[in-house]
């Protein structure tokens, strides 16, 4: 597919997203293969949900049959958040794109994802 063109949208839906991520990867958002459509990413908080101990995230993009690491053991402290994608700094997922999360112990996070999805 042809990227969508982003002057003359025909359709624009936002969607919020929020999931538990333990130490299995979690999908974030996909774009299915043939949708005919582009996902804006404009946000991702990964937030910590342990009281006591740090916990590790990894964020993949998957693309092509192959994870591409954005961030590999993220270090977040107890109770603590970080915010990973901005508006200011988007990611997009193109035809047969996922955003991936993994916690690398037991520490499970909470994933809190908004985007657009274009075309």
């Amino acid at each position: 597919m042809a990227s969508p063109n982003l002057i003359n949208v025909s359709a624009k839906y936002g969607k919020t997203l929020v999931e538990t991520v333990g130490s299995t990867n979690k999908v974030i958002a996909a774009n299915p293969a043939i949708s005919g459509k582009l996902i804006k990413v404009f946000s991702l908080y990964l937030s910590n949900s342990h009281e006591t101990e740090t916990g590790y995230i990894t964020v993949y993009l998957y693309r092509a049959n192959a994870s591409i690491k954005l961030a590999n053991k993220l270090e977040v402290a107890p109770r603590d958040t970080v915010v990973f994608i901005t508006e200011t700094a988007p990611l997009y997922l193109e035809e047969g794109d996922s955003l991936i999360c993994q916690s690398t112990q037991t520490v499970v996070f909470n994933a809190i994802c908004s985007y657009d999805i274009i075309g």
